[in-house]
């Protein structure tokens, strides 16, 4: 009985099988591993970002090129390091603030100078403090936008609500925390 480690295989057909002919066994396939070499494979000319880059734009890099890691590079072209997805969604991940604070508010806001103030002013009329903010158009009607506030040491997160009511569209309040 052979033991083999299949990645991924899309099956068009659920009642069919791979042919003989397209199946190794293990032992076939770290022979033909054995003969392979980096130099054979490797991307030659790779997108590359320099340490002083945002990571907005070494992420739209990696998602536009459909890429998993970019080369960091210094002036003379010499590597200093990778960024990789991994690395990526750390960096969103403390952005967010979810590691701070346990309420999230998403809310559509009209897209005028004050308007996300005026949010953040609510919050801290509660007691709250807020720990992120993040705003952007995409799936919002034109002239408006979605706010996405997180936020901690509420008092009353019910009056909270109530106070936002009529002021904003409230797309909805979520409680998480990661530790």
């Amino acid at each position: 009985m052979s033991t083999c480690f299949l990645i991924i295989l899309a099956v068009m057909n659920p009642c069919s099988q791979p042919s003989k002919v397209t199946s190794l066994d293990i032992h076939e396939i770290y022979y033909l591993l054995a003969k392979v070499k980096v130099k054979n494979i490797m991307t030659r000319d790779p997108y590359v970002t320099t340490a002083s880059e945002i990571i907005e734009r070494a992420a739209s890099v990696m998602l536009e090129h459909n890429i998993s890691a970019l080369p960091v590079v210094n002036k003379e072209g010499e590597l200093e390091g990778i960024v990789t997805k991994g690395d990526l969604f750390r960096a969103m991940i403390a952005i967010s603030g979810i590691k701070q604070a346990q309420l999230q508010l998403g809310a559509q806001i009209k897209d005028r100078p004050g308007a996300v103030k005026e949010i953040t002013n609510l919050i801290r009329m509660h007691g709250g403090r807020v720990v992120s903010v993040t705003t952007h158009p995409e799936d919002a009607p034109e002239g408006f936008l979605n706010v996405y506030i997180r936020c901690k040491e509420i008092e009353n997160e019910e009056a909270l609500f109530a106070d936002l009511e009529g002021k904003v569209n409230v797309l909805y309040r979520a409680h998480y925390k990661i530790d």
